[in-house]
């Protein structure tokens, strides 16, 4: 099974970031940590989807690894 069809609630979220970047309705901001320009967007919550924190590769693949218990409670529903 595809990423998205295990993960609908995370695959809307990350579309609707991906649209309100392109619309000009949400725009990318530097790493929260590092300060660096390259960013993805980081949701602490899947049902709010505009709702995210810029972080680039590296920091956001460190959250990630420090905080595993965020990926369980970010994908209920």
């Amino acid at each position: 099974m595809a990423w998205r069809e295990e993960n609908p609630i995370a695959y809307k979220a990350q579309n609707a970031v991906s649209n309100a970047v392109r619309d000009g309705r949400l725009f990318k901001q530097p790493c929260e940590f590092c300060g660096d320009d390259e960013v993805h967007a980081h949701h602490r919550d899947y049902t709010k989807p505009l709702e995210v924190v810029w972080l680039c590769p590296k920091c956001h693949h460190r959250l990630h690894a420090l905080f595993p218990e965020l990926e369980g409670k970010k994908r209920a529903g």
